[in-house]
């Protein structure tokens, strides 16, 4: 592993019910016994409140001894000019100025550009070619995506922007490109049923060989089910218990593949990898029983972030930063 490699997790906004502003303090205190470098925080600040908010959160963390990137789920498919894109983006790196040391550029742009018009996948693939996407929302996206660049770019000059997708969706990374778009580094999702198929290693040498130069970083990383996993919660949200596909299960799988993921990036020779930031902090259970993000948190809590509780996960993470962090001094 690379002596500059970063280990950071996914924290949301004060908009999202477990993650209210008053345990700031506490989500940095956490963050720090996991060993975590860099903090990757959601949001797009448009107006003067919105923007105090957000320098106030990367200070809070830059202050701290993070790294901090701001991702920017903006919404790219609206009706605009790559010119309005730019100035916006511009905009925002003007303000964010030295609290920001990755810009990501709006949030898994490859799965909403494989969605038809009416609903569902436009040409179900695995997003290697350009028939698996809407030609319309491709159109978009490139707009999109070169406004925003130029415009980060622009306005914070010393950041490096990125660009994220998921799966081996690298169609419309090509395609970025040939437009002559350009990111400093490309972000990848990565979950565990994908590494069930494909290991992630041979996707890392495709983009190191396609991409060369550019640096790799998994903005999002974890175990995860699309199965009854979430009968683990009272209907009314409000705390977790043992029943259905019960948590010590489900927390057990999570651990394991931890592990697993961690020895696999330990073990590989991956030149373009530059680290690895986990999703996320802490259980969302205010998105109901059987939404597929409710449990993809390292710490268990009540829907508005109290009475946290570390899974089993949080240990076999927290030991296995601190490994590697001391193979790679």
């Amino acid at each position: 592993m690379r002596k500059d490699f970063i280990f950071g997790m996914n924290i949301h906004n004060k908009g999202y019910e477990a993650y209210p502003q008053h345990y700031e303090e506490e989500y940095k205190t956490i963050c720090k016994d996991l060993g975590m470098d860099i903090i990757r925080f959601n949001f797009n600040p448009t107006d003067e409140e919105t923007f105090e908010y957000a320098i106030h959160t990367a200070k809070f963390y830059k202050d701290s001894g993070f790294k901090f990137m701001l991702c920017m789920d903006y919404p790219w498919w609206e009706d605009k000019t790559e010119e309005e894109f730019y100035e916006y983006f511009k905009s925002v790196g003007e303000r964010m100025r030295g609290y920001v040391d990755y810009y990501q550029i709006f949030n898994e742009i490859d799965v909403h550009a494989m969605t038809a018009d009416e609903g569902g996948l436009y040409n179900p693939g695995d997003g290697l070619i350009i028939d698996n996407y809407n030609p319309r929302l491709v159109k978009k996206a490139v707009t999109a995506v070169k406004g925003a660049l130029r415009g980060i770019k622009e306005g914070d000059p010393q950041a490096e922007s990125c660009v994220n997708f998921s799966w081996w969706h690298t169609k419309l990374l090509e395609l970025f490109d040939e437009a002559g778009c350009k990111w400093d580094i490309t972000g990848l999702d990565w979950y565990s049923e994908m590494e069930d198929i494909s290991s992630v290693v041979h996707l890392l040498e495709w983009l190191r060989r396609r991409f060369p130069g550019r640096d790799v970083i998994f903005c999002e990383c974890n175990w995860r089910t699309f199965t009854n996993q979430h009968d683990i919660v009272t209907e009314d949200g409000k705390a977790a218990v043992d029943k259905g596909y019960n948590f010590l299960e489900r927390d057990a799988l999570q651990a394991v593949w931890i592990s697993d993921f961690m020895n696999l990036i330990k073990t590989s020779d991956i030149k373009n990898l530059r680290g690895i930031i986990f999703y996320e902090l802490v259980d969302q259970i205010a998105y109901g029983v059987n939404h597929a993000e409710a449990m993809y948190g390292f710490m268990r809590c009540e829907r508005n972030g109290d009475n946290k509780v570390p899974k089993i996960a949080y240990q076999v993470l927290k030991n296995k930063i601190a490994e590697l962090k001391s193979e790679i001094k």
